[in-house]
């Protein structure tokens, strides 16, 4: 059943639609990031928009597996890279995992600083390929 209720505004005008780096969305998400954080994201959810915390929310999320339950290592270590699946320890449901996965491999791939060793090479099947697994 699809939730009517996503981005309108409540009584006190506050709506909960995507919003940072990780685009939270509905009021219960606001509120349980929120509580994590320590902020009241849930009474403001514009804050959200401010990039310190909407860097937390991300970073913080992942490391903590608010979002998915799935750690990022489950697809990033020394032994594997798979961009496209790591995207899952945000949001596992997305239907732009393949395209913000590949530009997650790329992006990697630009800040690597020239002294350091060279990076593995990319898996071609889950950096490359822009098709939803």
């Amino acid at each position: 059943m699809k939730d009517h209720s996503y981005g309108k505004k409540d009584s006190c005008g506050r709506a909960y639609f995507g919003r940072g780096l990780v685009q939270i969305t509905h009021k219960y998400n606001y509120s349980s990031v929120g509580k994590f954080l320590n902020i009241p994201l849930e009474d403001y959810p514009d804050l959200a928009y401010k990039r310190e915390v909407s860097i937390l929310m991300l970073v913080d999320g992942v490391r903590g597996r608010w979002f998915a339950g799935k750690p990022l290592n489950k697809y990033l270590d020394e032994k594997q890279s798979n961009w496209v699946r790591a995207r899952e320890s945000v949001n596992p449901g997305s239907p732009n995992k393949a395209a913000t996965g590949y530009f997650a491999c790329r992006f990697y791939d630009a800040i690597q600083p020239a002294s350091l060793i060279e990076a593995q090479e990319q898996d071609p099947n889950s950096c490359m390929k822009l098709k939803n697994l």
